[in-house]
């Protein structure tokens, strides 16, 4: 292994307590996002140079990269946190709720899907 490694590794520990402390795992994009990145260039990323006869250089690129990636995902994630508190205080009154609010049909929010199923599906 390369010291560029241990630090992707370090990294990825960061990110995983990021995840646990900041963004819970929740049927939020966010979350989702992180929380799959940790598998695919995370872990996956680990297991398959691990045992993969890489040159030095390239492996050294890619963990740089997928370091520098990491650093930007949360820089992204807390400059949106601070350039919008107003909507992350609305996000958190809404997801607190989540459990005790009760379900309902709201016609504005079956036009809202069918109108962007219709976008994609075109």
């Amino acid at each position: 292994m390369l010291p560029l490694d241990y630090l992707h590794a370090l990294c990825l520990a960061g990110i995983v307590v990021y995840i646990w402390q900041r963004e819970p795992l929740r049927l939020l994009l966010t979350p989702l996002m992180l929380a799959s990145f940790v598998v695919l260039y995370g872990a996956g990323n680990i297991a398959y140079l691990a045992g993969a006869d890489t040159v030095p250089d390239a492996r050294r690129a890619v963990t740089l990269s997928l370091i520098l990636m990491w650093a930007g995902l949360i820089g992204g994630i807390e400059f949106a946190r601070a350039l919008a508190p107003g909507l992350v205080h609305a996000s958190n009154r809404v997801t607190r709720s989540w459990s005790t609010a009760p379900l309902t049909d709201q016609g504005r929010g079956d036009q809202l899907l069918a109108t962007l199923g219709v976008l994609v599906s075109a």
